[in-house]
């Protein structure tokens, strides 16, 4: 391939930074639209009000809100946050701009972090659909641990891209520091760690000692209080029977294997599968709604990126599964294969929710697969129809996954409500 003038590749910067900034743009647009139909729950609520009890009366926190495990705790992290946002927004609403201020925030950091990788245009394909993602917007705008993590794990993630390209880097530190925090926020990032340490074992990566002890250090410092109180005073009933139980544990597990671990993550990147948030009886009218034809063909246009989504996984796993593989698609094997595997060993129930650490490299594995399509179909129709066929397959995927957000809140708020994971929204609370 011929190399480009020093002004041609100026030139190709700029329109690249254009489309970069579009998309988050576009992104931005979404996560601020229907902004007071947001979900106002019991969890919303609860750290609502404990961060006001924080701000009357700030106090040492050993633990957040409660889990799905019984009587095991959150860390309290995500209180301490919410209390800042809290102070600044006085209302309910005016404390969840804050968190889709800095899921913004994210959205740009990605996009920032993508330019500068090598394959840009597969970075700007995977940002397009992580900006129109319905589910990447609903984690964004409400008052929930998940929403938060993504300001830690994108400049976490580009950090170990960085140790695993360069031997005793010093940026394990911030690597271990992000990823503690993350996990602080939300614990099932320990998984995503456990899967980034066992690829750094893998490839045998030299670390800088003292940057490595520094940063277990704090991690092991961030930890401790929460710890200890799990296990001296909470480590009860429910929870102890799920992480002691043997037997506790081969059920868990068993129900857990049925659940096919790449699920999650395909209904995350195209929005499929919306009976996560409406019940079933709700979904099927949304499927004809407001009218048949346009919802199922919207549907039936994200379903279809059942391909790219697989195909991209395959090629992360080709590419990715070596010790030696480039440290980008090492990453991206360790969070689409190494993590789901982890989460689905563990001793607990696992939600779609908790697939949220790996969601921005279910975007990178559609934008792969695309292109492994394009090649695989160049030598059938030539490259420029090749070009043209995969370039309009994309733009109708991406439209068909942008409007799935706005037609499920106009659903949700037509009928009053959902009796689903949704909820009734915030605006239509008394």
């Amino acid at each position: 391939m011929p190399r480009l003038s020093p002004k041609e590749d100026k030139n190709k910067d700029s329109i690249h930074w254009i489309w970069f900034v579009l998309v988050v743009i576009i992104g931005a647009w979404l996560r601020l639209s229907f902004f007071s139909s947001m979900e106002w729950k019991e969890d919303e609520q609860n750290a609502y009000v404990m961060a006001g009890n924080f701000l009357k009366h700030p106090t040492f926190l050993p633990y957040g809100l409660k889990t799905s495990m019984g009587d095991i705790y959150e860390l309290p992290l995500f209180i301490y946050t919410t209390t800042l946002f809290r102070w600044l927004g006085r209302t309910p609403l005016g404390t969840v701009v804050w968190v889709v201020l800095l899921n913004i925030i994210g959205l740009a950091a990605a996009a920032y972090g993508l330019f500068r990788s090598r394959w840009r245009w597969i970075a700007l394909v995977a940002l397009a659909f992580f900006a129109v993602s319905p589910w990447a917007i609903t984690f964004s705008r409400k008052l929930w641990s998940p929403d938060l993590i993504l300001p830690f794990l994108i400049p976490a993630l580009a950090l170990f891209v960085r140790v695993l390209q360069k031997s005793r880097s010093r940026a394990i530190f911030p690597l271990l520091c992000l990823i503690a925090l993350a996990s602080e926020m939300y614990l099932p990032t320990v998984a995503l760690a456990v899967a980034l340490a066992w690829t750094a074992w893998r490839r045998k990566v030299q670390f800088h000692q003292p940057s490595l002890m520094a940063g277990i250090g704090v991690s092991v410092a961030l930890f401790f209080p929460w710890a200890v109180f799990t296990m001296v005073s909470h480590f009860t009933g429910e929870a102890r029977l799920q992480l002691i139980s043997p037997f506790k544990f081969i059920s868990i597990f068993v129900s857990n294997a049925h659940m096919v671990p790449l699920k999650h993550p395909f209904s995350f990147a195209t929005g499929w599968e919306a009976t996560y948030a409406l019940a079933d009886d709700e979904f099927m009218k949304f499927m004809r709604w407001p009218c048949g034809w346009l919802t199922g063909f919207i549907h039936l246009a994200t379903a279809i990126l059942a391909w790219p989504f697989m195909e991209g996984l395959v090629e992360v796993i080709k590419l990715g599964h070596t010790r030696d593989a480039e440290p980008e698609y090492a990453t991206a094997f360790a969070a689409l294969i190494f993590f789901p595997l982890f989460m689905l060993m563990s001793p607990i129930d696992v939600y779609p929710h908790h697939m949220i650490p790996a969601m921005p490299y279910v975007f990178v594995a559609i934008a792969l697969g695309f292109f492994a399509i394009y090649r695989r179909v160049t030598p059938w129709f030539g490259d420029k129809a090749a070009r043209c066929l995969v370039g309009a397959w994309i733009i109708v995927s991406l439209v068909a996954t942008a409007a799935i957000y706005p037609l499920m809140m106009t659903f949700i708020n037509a009928q009053g409500g959902s009796s689903g994971d949704y909820g009734v929204p915030y605006v239509l609370q008394k």
